[in-house]
């Protein structure tokens, strides 16, 4: 199983682990230490390896196409009692990436389309019952506030039990 995103700088996903550090040390959430940073741009999807390169080359295709963007990181908000995350802040860049990729990488990926939240995951799936309200009453006081130049798009593979980056690709690198 395969997702895309994009991927902050190191700076940005090494205070979003200890975000996620700090929720499995004192609640006991650890499902989402499976995965580093990351904003979904392309949800899990199957492939077989050989279709998996052409569906790359067609994504390389279409990222050539871009410039690095902004993105701005501002809070916490929670999906419902089942998932904390950082709020991104879409810039017109950003909602025009998106929706050309979608247009352009659906047929081939094969993603559903949804509605797009673009998010930063810190808690999800395993919140022990009942105690929501507690660590959202953590998260929901804190104030965050980064912005970051979204230039990398990372291939995401699932392998013994997490998420991995299969192979990073840089907006307009391609060359």
């Amino acid at each position: 199983m395969y997702f895309i995103a994009i991927i902050p700088p190191d700076s940005i996903s090494e205070e979003v682990l200890e975000f996620k550090r700090r929720a499995f040390e004192k609640y006991g959430v650890r499902s989402s230490m499976k995965s580093q940073a990351h904003i979904t741009l392309i949800p899990p999807f199957h492939s077989s390896l050989e279709d998996l390169k052409d569906k790359m080359e067609i994504l390389k295709k279409f990222l050539i196409k871009f410039e690095p963007f902004e993105i701005k990181l501002k809070n916490f908000s929670c999906f419902g009692e089942r998932t904390i995350y950082i709020d991104v802040i879409p810039g017109d860049k950003f909602f025009d990436f998106y929706l050309n990729m979608k247009k352009s990488c659906q047929e081939f990926f094969k993603f559903d389309i949804r509605e797009f939240s673009p998010h930063i995951t810190i808690v999800n799936r395993d919140i022990p019952d009942g105690r929501f309200q507690e660590i959202w009453g953590d998260f929901s006081q804190r104030e965050y506030k980064r912005e970051f130049l979204a230039d990398t798009v990372a291939l995401f593979r699932y392998i013994d039990g997490k998420w991995e980056i299969e192979e990073r690709i840089k907006l307009l690198s391609l060359f």
